[in-house]
């Protein structure tokens, strides 16, 4: 009985007019479009199908068919297709309980729309993903994007909900290298104070020369909080510039004084010049002794000149003059910290943060926000090095190694000696050496294959070659 040909686009095309919703009939004919290279209207009619068997309650015949659909989608570059498509998949995953496949693959559209600068159609996709996993690491995706966007005001609200998360958990690193992203995007005071809070206790190298970049952005904005004076002490403490400490300190005295304490203190020691004594003026006790009754009386209009301005007061009053104007002129030049000196914050003296692995100089695929020291539990969601390599096994699992290598290749560029990524790599090398080369048998645990034996026919031909 022989195999029946196949039906050509013209004659499905005729069983769909008789029949709109046959199936069958439209993945052929998807099938066949693809074939020709009609890669718009291959994706088109897969997801016509797909959109059927929804209709009839087939969702994972509808899941098979958007997958069709947004394969031939990436590979033509149809942009407008993927974001619905990986909509209509997420939803159907969700449906059949299928939650990890669901943000696998928002997440994956997702970065194949903004690799290609389409960050307005991975938006959606992205919102989606949140609604099913609102994870730290898609907050920041998601706040990434919209910086990306030109919002960044929706994109620093979602790094500072972020940290609040993070701080919250005990996740200091990964509280502070959000931070950083968002501060440096924009100020933000009650950010930037935390942060010092949290580089001050963190106390490892460097962190006291970041706390004092972070209290400059306070110090500019309320150079009068006395909380955040502290904190800027300590830190110069931990730095090493005792000197600027103390000027803070003083500062901290001056704010802490009380309102009325100017009324009630004694008026200072300073005063100027003793005015003439006349000869009607009631003597003082440290004062020159009054003249004698012989002197006349128009002595007292030529006092002036007789005694100067500049004549030498008593001794316990001239110590205690120079002692005053000492204290004046230093508190005229230190009796406010100017936040505006760049002299008054030694902030370059200090090394550069590491930003490696983190969220300042990584892509969307490649934030991580867990500590490396922390150990995995329920209260701790796995890191993004845990998700992609669930990731990758899925691709693998579908035969899409292509995709698994380009992911592989990605976060070894982060992570070269990670030897869970270095065996990934290893297996796809073998799979893509396997589609050309056939499957190796080690692949599967089995021995090698002996090498095949000569048949009787080319044993006699080689010996009759011999005799010859």
């Amino acid at each position: 009985m022989g195999v029946a040909a196949p039906a050509s686009v013209t004659d499905l095309h005729n069983a769909l007019k008789t029949d709109p919703n046959d199936t069958r009939a439209l993945l052929r004919l998807a099938e066949q479009e693809a074939k020709l290279g009609h890669a718009a209207v291959a994706c088109e009619t897969y997801s016509r199908a797909g959109d059927i068997f929804v209709r009839q309650g087939f969702a994972r015949r509808a899941l098979s068919s958007f997958a069709q659909a947004l394969t031939i989608a990436r590979e033509g570059a149809l942009v407008d297709r993927v974001q619905p498509l990986g909509r209509a998949m997420g939803k159907l995953y969700l449906q059949e309980k299928l939650v990890r496949d669901a943000v696998t693959l928002l997440d994956s559209a997702a970065r194949w729309l903004i690799e290609r600068g389409f960050d307005a159609n991975a938006l959606p996709l992205l919102l989606d993903r949140i609604a099913i996993d609102d994870s730290e690491v898609a907050r920041v995706r998601l706040a990434e994007t919209y910086f990306r966007m030109g919002e960044p005001m929706k994109g620093g609200d979602e790094l500072v909900a972020v940290f609040e998360r993070l701080r919250k958990q005990g996740r200091r690193d990964e509280a502070l290298d959000v931070a950083e992203r968002l501060l440096g995007q924009r100020p933000h005071v009650p950010i930037a104070l935390a942060s010092a809070q949290l580089y001050l206790a963190r106390k490892r190298h460097g962190d006291p020369f970041h706390a004092l970049a972070k209290l400059r952005i306070c110090c500019e904005d309320d150079p009068t909080s006395v909380p955040t004076l502290e904190l800027l002490a300590s830190a110069f403490d931990l730095a090493g510039h005792g000197d600027k400490a103390a000027r803070v300190r003083r500062e901290i005295a001056i704010l802490n004084k009380p309102v009325g304490a100017k009324e009630s203190s004694p008026p200072p020691r300073i005063s100027p010049a003793p005015p003439p004594i006349a000869s009607a003026a009631p003597p003082r006790a440290s004062a020159v002794p009054p003249r004698p009754s012989s002197v006349p009386p128009r002595a007292s209009t030529i006092r002036p000149k007789v005694v100067p301005a500049k004549a030498p007061a008593p001794k316990e009053d001239s110590i205690d003059c120079a002692w005053d104007e000492l204290i004046v002129e230093a508190d005229e030049r230190e009796k406010r910290i100017d936040p505006s000196r760049a002299s008054f914050w030694p902030v370059d003296e200090g090394p550069a943060p590491d930003r490696s692995g983190s969220v300042v100089s990584v892509s969307l695929a490649d934030v991580e926000l867990v500590e490396r020291d922390a150990p995995v539990s329920s209260e701790r969601p796995g890191s993004l090095l845990e998700t992609a390599l669930e990731c990758i096994e899925s691709l693998i699992a579908q035969g899409r190694y292509n995709e698994a290598s380009v992911l592989v290749v990605r976060h070894l560029s982060i992570r070269p000696k990670n030897p869970l990524l270095l065996e990934r790599k290893a297996e796809i090398e073998e799979m893509l050496n396997a589609l050309h080369e056939g499957p190796p048998p080690a692949l599967f645990g089995l021995a090698p294959r002996p090498a095949a034996r000569d048949s009787q026919r080319s044993i006699d031909t080689k010996a009759r070659a011999r005799a010859s």
